[in-house]
């Protein structure tokens, strides 16, 4: 029957007169016990799992469309009714916050023009600057010890941790990022010569490697050899048996320069380039000065270490090119 109505009552589908002597024909055979059964049965029958979350996803999609309906006349009501979105009483609001400013009733306000503000156009003295500076509050001494504490209690802080630093591999993967950051600090130093010359003099005198604990630290970092990318090629030469050696420790030199990895037999090189300061001239640079002593070189980056079986064909290609032979 409901099926039949398709969302309408019964006095709009079969009129005033037949929907009375309907809806008392139900009643009388909802009385019949034989009857109500029968429906009673139809209807669990009908009530399956597929069909409940059917209809609950009607239910939620009505309840939702009513809500966006109300929500669109609240916000039409209010654009009537909000004095601020007519443009002549924001003026005359922003009238009088400016001649509450100049009464000297009110501080600075994003409202009050940049031409009202006492210091437009005009520069500090040197001695203002001065003043400025020693009064600062994140130059005291109390204020610095206390900017450690919080940046310590944070990065004992896992997550903050791990957020931190993918931003920052981020950054730097990206070549664009490391070029336009390099640009933009050769500018900046060309532009103000002399905090260059008091940088220099400064570390001339506090240089950190005058602190033999830092000094012990950073000497550590640099005779670890080989590092964990170049252990991973390492791994890799040995499971397909490539003969290459690792030479980055200073066993094999050409002039003045250590490759990280050479052929055993034929003047083959193999540097892995994954620190962000490498940049594209410096291989030419590099590979310039190998082919005029007589060896052919091969760079593999980062992303050259995610795909194992890419990396190897691109050394078997490399060992392939030199003379034809099926050195590998």
């Amino acid at each position: 029957m409901h099926s039949v109505l398709k969302g309408k009552t019964y006095e709009e589908y079969f009129g005033e007169k037949q929907a009375k002597e309907i809806k008392e024909k139900l009643k009388k055979a909802w009385k019949n016990p034989i009857i109500r059964e029968k429906i009673i049965k139809g209807i669990k029958k009908s009530w399956t799992k597929k069909r409940r979350k059917e209809q609950k996803k009607r239910f939620l999609k009505q309840d939702l469309n009513s809500f966006q309906k109300k929500r669109n006349k609240i916000k039409k009501n209010y654009k009537n009714f909000n004095p601020m979105s007519n443009k002549k009483v924001r003026e005359k609001m922003r009238q009088t916050i400016i001649n509450q400013y100049k009464n000297g009733r009110i501080t600075w306000n994003k409202y009050i023009p940049l031409e009202l503000q006492p210091m437009y156009g005009h520069k500090h003295t040197k001695e203002a600057k001065k003043k400025m500076s020693l009064n600062n509050p994140a130059k005291r001494p109390e204020i610095k010890i206390k900017k450690r504490e919080i940046t310590k209690k944070l990065w004992k802080d896992k997550k903050y941790r791990e957020t931190i630093t993918k931003k920052i591999k981020e950054f730097w993967d990206n070549q664009e990022n490391r070029i336009t950051f390099g640009e933009q600090r050769r500018k900046w130093w060309e532009e103000h010569p002399e905090k260059k010359k008091n940088l220099i003099e400064h570390m001339k005198n506090n240089h950190p490697f005058d602190i033999p604990e830092y000094r012990k630290k950073h000497l550590k970092s640099l005779m670890k050899r080989p590092t964990k990318p170049e252990k991973k090629l390492i791994d890799w030469f040995g499971e397909h048996s490539l003969p290459f050696y690792y030479t980055g420790n200073g066993d094999f030199l050409i002039g003045r320069k250590c490759p990280d990895f050479k052929h055993k037999i034929f003047p083959l090189l193999i540097e892995y380039n994954g620190f962000y300061r490498h940049t594209k001239q410096e291989e030419i640079i590099r590979t310039n000065y190998f082919e005029k002593k007589g060896f052919k070189v091969l760079f593999l980056h980062k992303k050259d270490l995610t795909n194992k079986e890419k990396t190897i064909n691109k050394i078997n290609n490399f060992c392939k090119g030199v003379n034809s032979l099926e050195i590998c």
